[in-house]
């Protein structure tokens, strides 16, 4: 029982950090591409 539970709770973890990690590189990408046109105008 404990065992499935902290296999649960890993999985969340890592799904959780793969989304704040998405997360970031879209905020990265927005802010590059935001910055370009800056850089272009």
């Amino acid at each position: 029982m404990t065992y499935n539970y902290a296999s649960c709770v890993r999985k969340k973890q890592r799904l959780d950090g793969a989304a704040q990690q998405s997360k970031l590189a879209a905020l990265n990408m927005d802010m590059s591409f935001y910055y370009g046109e800056l850089a272009n105008s």
